[in-house]
C-alpha cells in the first residue's frame, strides 16, 4: 500500500511538474537548435602519481556534449567532462596522491558522423568551462545559438535539456523537461533544476519560448569555501552556468 502512494504521489508530481509545456514549442526548439547541438570525441591519457611514483599511462577514448556559440564554428562544454582528471586534482589539490593527463586528441563530430579536428582555444576550470574551435572548418557552415537571446530563470520556472544521444542510438536529441529548483547566488549566479544529476555536464538548456539559459557544468563545493547539506556525500554538484557568464569567458578567445 504505502508503495502503491508513493508511486501515485509521483505520477501526480509529475502532472503538475510538466502541466504547462507546449509541445509544439518545445519540438519547435529542437528543430532550430539541433545542429548546434554536436559531440566531442575526446582521446586522452591519463596516470596517477603516488609519493612521486608514477603508474603506466592509460589510453581513455569517450564523447561529451558540446554546443556551438558563432560561426566560426567555437564550441563550450563542461571543462571536466573533456578532461575527468582536473576534476580530481582541483578537489584534493597537490597531495601525496595527484591524477595526471595528456590530451591526445579531439574530435568536432556532427550528427551526421563526420568528423574534424579541434583544439582547444581557452580554459576555464573554476567555470568548468572548455572552448573548442575546428583545426580547419573550410566549407563547413555552423548552425550557433545566440548567447545574447537569453532569459534568467524563476524558481519553479520551466526549463529544456537538449543533449544528444551516442552514435548507437543515431545520434538523436534527447529532451528532458523539468524545473528550476534552486537559485543559488553566491559567489555567483548557478541554477539548479530538478534531477540535473541525471544529465550529461555539457547539455545546453532552454526556456519553453526558446530563450537560452545556459548549459550544465560541475561546480566543485569545496573549493568555493561553501558547506552544503543539500550533497553530504559528493563535494561537486551539476549546476546551470548562465549564458552570460559564458559569453563574458567567450570574450576573452584570441582570434
Amino acid at each position: 500500500m504505502k508503495k502503491f502512494v508513493f508511486v501515485l504521489l509521483c505520477l501526480v508530481m509529475g502532472g503538475v511538474l510538466l502541466a504547462d509545456i507546449d509541445k509544439g514549442q518545445v519540438r519547435q526548439l529542437v528543430d532550430t537548435y539541433k545542429n548546434s547541438v554536436l559531440q566531442i570525441r575526446v582521446i586522452i591519457n591519463t596516470w596517477s602519481v603516488f609519493q612521486g611514483q608514477e603508474s603506466n599511462k592509460q589510453e581513455e577514448k569517450y564523447e561529451v556534449d558540446a554546443t556551438v556559440i558563432d560561426k566560426n564554428g567555437t564550441l563550450v562544454t563542461s571543462a571536466y567532462a573533456v578532461d575527468p582528471s582536473k576534476l580530481f586534482q582541483r578537489m584534493f589539490g597537490e597531495r601525496e596522491y595527484q591524477m595526471k593527463s595528456e590530451l591526445k586528441e579531439l574530435k568536432i563530430i556532427f550528427p551526421d558522423n563526420k568528423e574534424i579536428d579541434g583544439k582547444v582555444v581557452l580554459r576555464d576550470d573554476k567555470l568548468d568551462l572548455v572552448f573548442i574551435r575546428p583545426k580547419s572548418a573550410e566549407g563547413i557552415q555552423f548552425q550557433n545559438i545566440d548567447l545574447d537571446n537569453s532569459i534568467e530563470p524563476e524558481l519553479l520556472d520551466e526549463v529544456i535539456y537538449l543533449q544528444r544521444l551516442g552514435e548507437k542510438v543515431d545520434r538523436a536529441i534527447y529532451v528532458s523537461l523539468t524545473r528550476i529548483a534552486a537559485i543559488i547566488t553566491k559567489p555567483r549566479i548557478y541554477y539548479l533544476a530538478m534531477g540535473s544529476n541525471d544529465l550529461s555536464p555539457g547539455a545546453l538548456v532552454f526556456s519553453p519560448d526558446g530563450k537560452l539559459i545556459g548549459i550544465n557544468t560541475i561546480r566543485i563545493l569545496d573549493m568555493e569555501g561553501s558547506s552544503s547539506s543539500f550533497s553530504s556525500e559528493s563535494p561537486f554538484m551539476q549546476v546551470i552556468l548562465p549564458a552570460k557568464a559564458i559569453k563574458e569567458i567567450a570574450s576573452q578567445i584570441k582570434e
